[in-house]
């Protein structure tokens, strides 16, 4: 019996060493992929300088009538603010959980083969967003408060996505199609991450939100110094707007 019980005391050290090198394994695996994912240029700088606050000027009321002098009322606020640096909205945020919407894009120049899906995402923005997240413009412009529903219909293509679809050629002054309606191409923006970090940054495009309005849309702050120290003044900006 005392032979026995030994036996079965060693297999379960023995089994018990054996699982702990296999968790110390896994553990080495994945804080050497949380180091990697650190090291992954996601096309933003310092994103940890930007906070972020979600809203819907739905709720209180606004149209795409009074929606868009709304939301310039509480930016000339926002970028107010001391330590602000610059401020803009989005309706996607890259790497967010909800990530971006797509939708069906007609593409100057392009024919989409049959088994290749037209569904393109984008994030309608606000003037200043490129700069506020960090995010260089190569060539062309962004988006700035010019861009109104009475002005020229306009987007900016990531660099991906002028690759994809229009390579070798000048991506200004393309066009594509959205929802029936043509957009020239202003403006080429660095690749950023969509909703994961590998595999690299998938085509998108952007549309100015001044021109085709949503009342759902997210803040985004640019600060100097630490972003939460905003949380206070950012509410009593959202408040002075109404």
């Amino acid at each position: 019996g005392t032979v026995g019980r030994s036996r079965l005391q060693s297999a379960l050290v023995a089994s018990q060493v054996a699982l702990s090198l296999v968790c110390l394994v896994c553990a080495g695996l994945f804080i050497r992929g949380l180091q990697r994912a650190r090291s992954i240029d996601t096309g933003m700088r310092e994103p940890q300088q930007v906070l972020l606050a979600g809203t819907d000027f739905y709720r209180a009321g606004y149209t795409a009538s009074t929606g868009p002098a709304a939301l310039d009322r509480l930016l000339e606020r926002v970028r107010a603010l001391p330590g602000v640096r610059s401020a803009s909205v989005a309706t996607g945020i890259p790497l967010s959980l909800s990530g971006m919407s797509s939708t069906g894009v007609g593409v100057e120049g392009y024919t989409f083969s049959p088994d290749e899906t037209n569904a393109i995402p984008y994030s309608q923005v606000g003037p200043d967003y490129f700069e506020t997240i960090g995010t260089p413009i190569v060539r062309g412009r962004g988006f700035t408060t010019e861009d109104r529903a009475t002005s020229l219909q306009v987007a900016v293509v990531s660099e991906r996505f002028a690759r994809r679809y229009w390579a070798g050629q000048d991506p200004i002054g393309k066009h594509i199609t959205v929802n029936d309606r043509e957009r020239t191409v202003v403006g080429v923006a660095r690749n950023t991450g969509h909703d994961q970090l590998a595999g690299g940054a998938p085509p998108v495009f952007f549309r100015p939100i001044l021109q085709s309005w949503r009342s759902s849309f997210t803040l985004h702050v640019r600060v100097a110094g630490d972003p939460l120290a905003l949380q206070q003044a950012l509410r009593h900006a959202f408040e002075e707007v109404d």
